[in-house]
């Protein structure tokens, strides 16, 4: 991950200070641009963070338009894969936001493969060739997932349900919310034959959780009703 410094509200010059209001300061962050200093600022409408940008040799927030004039041209992201072309640009998106646009097409065929973004200043934000890396993982696993067999398929499906249903016992959730319409609509937009591995699916999930592997596959069938 990329780490710009973190700032408390007392860590800010003063003159910045007094024109912020302390209870919607939300964290703050060296910008970009060295000179420049990034505030998370709570928006009480949306109830969302904002983003603000600010000069100390100013003594001002910069604009919109300032802070878009500044992030200069896209630019070409090495890929180990020569084949493909990943471009990266910025650009100012809501509540603010300063963004990391990511875009990967095959260059033989032009396809697009991948179209993502992540907020610059988040804690969470990748360096842009693991996003890269990432992003494109996930947009190939469709094609990896095909190409395995049924006893493997199967596999990855118990392993997901098992891990996302421990998951929701450790927070103190009921197991079997997992077990929902919206999570067999999922696995069913990846392997339109996933009604026909739902027995497997269940003798496995139930092996694997020393649950009956009837009562599983009713719980599974109960989330397709």
């Amino acid at each position: 991950m990329t780490a710009f410094e973190s700032l408390r509200f007392k860590d800010l010059p003063p003159q910045l200070r007094a024109r912020l209001v302390e209870a919607d300061f939300l964290t703050g962050r060296r910008a970009l641009d060295p000179d420049h200093l990034i505030m998370w600022m709570l928006d009480r409408a949306v109830k969302n963070s904002c983003e603000l940008e600010w000069s100390p040799s100013r003594g001002e927030f910069l604009t919109e338009a300032e802070r878009s004039a500044a992030l200069g041209a896209p630019r070409e992201l090495p890929l180990s894969d020569r084949g493909l072309v990943a471009t990266l640009s910025y650009a100012i998106a809501a509540r603010q936001h300063l963004e990391e646009r990511l875009v990967i097409v095959d260059s033989a065929t032009g396809v697009e493969l991948v179209r993502a973004s992540q907020d610059v200043y988040s804690p969470a934000r990748l360096e842009p060739a693991e996003f890269a890396r990432q992003k494109l993982e996930t947009a190939r696993f469709p094609s990896v997932y095909a190409a395995w067999n049924d006893d493997a398929k199967v596999d990855y499906w118990m392993r997901t349900l098992y891990r996302l249903r421990r998951s929701n016992g450790e927070s103190g959730y009921d197991v079997d919310t997992v077990l929902s319409p919206p999570m067999v609509d999922d696995m069913r937009r990846l392997d339109p034959q996933i009604e026909r591995r739902l027995p497997a699916i269940a003798q496995a999930l139930a092996r694997m959780e020393g649950d009956d592997a009837a009562q599983m596959l009713r719980k599974l069938r109960g989330a397709q009703a």
